[in-house]
């Protein structure tokens, strides 16, 4: 038994130490996401929320959850966001580089004046438009500018 001992002990121990110093390397992580693609596919995930935040409120006054003043609140919301969205659209699509299309973005989203939007509606209803905010915000956000 003793022989066994010291013919196995030595091969754990060997075994021990080349696993530990047999690492496969650590991978670089991906180069971050440039801004203008952080604003595009937020910008195709708000044209989506606008359509859903807009069904959901059809619904909501439909079976007489939400009354016609906080519907009509927040479909101004949605469409001050809208027009501000299109805004952006166009100026993604220029020729202009990043830094010119950003200040411009940054531009139209502060003369839309829409962070008192928010104020203007209801608890019910800002249930149904948050989605259509929070993506709003992540897109001013990427562009240095305020949020709703």
């Amino acid at each position: 038994m003793k022989r066994y001992c010291n013919v196995i002990l030595p091969i754990i121990f060997l075994l021990a130490g080349c696993a530990a110093t047999n690492t496969t390397g650590t991978t670089p992580p991906p180069p971050p996401t440039p801004p203008q693609i952080v604003v595009a596919n937020s910008m195709l995930a708000l044209s989506h929320a606008l359509g859903g935040a807009t069904d959901a409120l059809i619904a909501c006054r439909q079976q007489a959850k939400c009354s016609p003043a906080d519907v009509t609140a927040a479909e101004g919301v949605i469409a001050a966001i809208a027009t501000v969205g299109k805004q952006i659209d166009q100026e993604l699509v220029s020729a202009d580089p990043w830094t010119t299309q950003r200040s411009v973005i940054l531009k139209d989203i502060t003369e839309a004046r829409l962070t008192q939007l928010e104020a203007k509606v209801s608890p019910t209803t800002q249930l149904i438009i948050v989605s259509v905010v929070t993506l709003f915000n992540n897109i001013s956000v990427a562009v240095g500018g305020p949020t709703i």
